[in-house]
């Protein structure tokens, strides 16, 4: 499953390292945790697809991820194209 950031989408990350996105095209506003904006800075540094977001967490926790790691990055993939932060 391929994807991409919405060019549109302003990102802002706090000083604890969560993060809000904001969408102008529709007003959308979503608070991302860690992990979240995480996975966002991620995908602006060029990770498309799950796999690649799944290796990135397991190498930022030295492969201590929890078996639904993938499941987890798939929830927020759909989450994030839900509301247009993502596009395929």
């Amino acid at each position: 499953m391929a994807m991409k950031q919405n060019k549109l989408i302003v990102f802002r990350k706090d000083f604890d390292d969560t993060a809000v996105l904001f969408n102008p095209t529709n007003g959308e506003v979503m608070g991302l945790n860690r992990t979240g904006a995480f996975l966002w800075e991620k995908m602006t540094e060029g990770a498309e697809t799950r796999e690649a977001l799944v290796e990135a967490l397991r190498n930022a926790c030295g492969g201590n991820v929890p078996p639904s790691v993938a499941t987890d990055v798939d929830a927020f993939v759909e989450s994030m194209k839900k509301h247009s932060f993502v596009v395929e």
